[in-house]
């Protein structure tokens, strides 16, 4: 799983009360919580990124997503 560390992305949060907003969008949290269910999943965090690091940090998650395959 490649996750930005700072994405705090939530689909639909106009839709949401501030008291859900501040549950979801945890990627942090929730990207650990994915790969520990997903076996023999590995988890790649990218600093001060948020949620497109292929974007943001292109030399970075290159040198990412090569070393995973």
């Amino acid at each position: 799983l490649f996750i930005g560390r700072e994405d705090k992305t939530i689909l639909g949060k106009s839709l949401i009360s501030p008291d859900q907003q501040a549950i979801h969008g945890q990627y942090k949290l929730l990207g650990k919580q994915t790969a520990a269910k997903i076996p023999g999943a590995k988890i790649i965090e990218f600093e001060s990124c948020g949620h497109i690091p292929h974007i943001e940090v292109p030399t970075e998650f290159t040198v990412a997503l090569l070393g995973s395959l």
